[in-house]
């Protein structure tokens, strides 16, 4: 009744043996693959996360956004100066000592190292500190000048009236004065006004933008605003007769784009008759109708002064001629 069958009972201890340590084979395998891949998920998580995640230094402020993202716009290509303080030119002096304030306006001289007196410059007693910078721009494209005497004057209390003087010394010792350039700046980040030279006997008068940005002024743009021409002895604001001179001949006027292209964005339009300067023909062609007649040309790339102004673009050459007189 109690009897009972070893062999039957070791079979029964060996399955159960090899049972449990199976189940544990299976725990460990689905651990393993549980740990490897929470590692792999882990790992690609943290990538996601470098990859999307920037450091605070690199968010942009919202003055960095408004930030203009070409700060620097050239319409012409400039001349690289080179300016060095001059050795030959100078200006006076004055004393401030018991000085009648009621009567503040003296006069200063810019006078060469031998004593000749180049010109005269009226400043105010109370803002100027005698500290005005004389240099010479000695590299240009102007003919028959030797050197340029830049004169750049600040008088300065509240806010800031500043002159530049430009003086043109030719090759035969006359010297001949640019329009002087006046401006206040009252605060930080005003515009400012000087020459800069560019092609061959061309002078032009630009103007500096500003931004702000985190606190700190940069420059935004160089625009032109007047353009001035040097035939070797004068200075003009008119426009000479040359080989590249046009007149326009559509009687409703000549429309200038920004592109050599119909498709071209329309940023100006040349009056009738107006003179106009082509600078280069393109290789783009076009054929179209005026009063049922076929004109054909091609797209030129024109400049135009009068006034004061300047305006630059593309237009076709089908309703321009060349001008005579």
């Amino acid at each position: 009744m109690y009897s009972f069958s070893l062999k039957k009972y070791k079979y029964t201890i060996f399955e159960y043996v090899s049972h449990v340590v199976m189940n544990q084979k299976k725990i460990i395998l689905i651990l393993f693959f549980l740990i490897l891949t929470s590692c792999k998920t882990g790992n690609k998580a943290e990538s996601i996360k470098v990859k999307t995640a920037p450091k605070i230094s690199e968010i942009p402020t919202p003055e960095e956004k408004r930030a203009p993202k070409r700060v620097l716009k050239e319409v012409y290509n400039f001349i690289k100066e080179k300016t060095v303080v001059s050795k030959d030119f100078y200006l006076t002096k004055i004393g401030k000592k018991n000085i009648d304030f009621s009567d503040t306006e003296r006069t200063i001289f810019l006078k060469h190292a031998n004593g000749e007196i180049i010109t005269e410059i009226k400043v105010d007693v109370e803002s100027y500190d005698n500290d005005a910078k004389v240099m010479e721009i000695t590299n240009h494209n102007l003919d028959n000048v030797k050197r340029i005497i830049y004169i750049d004057i600040d008088e300065c209390i509240c806010g800031c009236s500043i002159t530049k003087k430009y003086i043109l010394e030719t090759t035969n010792g006359n010297y001949i004065s640019l329009p002087d350039i006046d401006y206040s700046a009252v605060e930080s980040g005003e515009p400012e006004y000087s020459y800069r030279f560019g092609k061959k006997n061309t002078i032009y008068a630009i103007e500096k933008t500003f931004n702000y940005v985190q606190s700190k002024i940069v420059l935004n743009a160089i625009n032109r605003y007047k353009k001035l021409l040097w035939n070797g002895f004068i200075i003009t604001d008119k426009i000479e007769l040359t080989n590249n001179s046009y007149c326009v001949t559509a009687k409703k006027g000549l429309v200038v784009r920004d592109q050599p292209s119909l498709k071209g964005k329309k940023i100006d339009k040349f009056p009738y008759n107006s003179q106009i300067i082509v600078e280069k023909i393109t290789d783009h062609r076009l054929e179209l109708y005026d009063d049922l007649q076929l004109v054909k040309g091609n797209w030129v790339k024109v400049e135009n002064y009068s006034d004061n102004n300047w305006k630059i673009g593309y237009v076709f050459d089908g309703f321009i001629t060349k001008k005579t007189k």
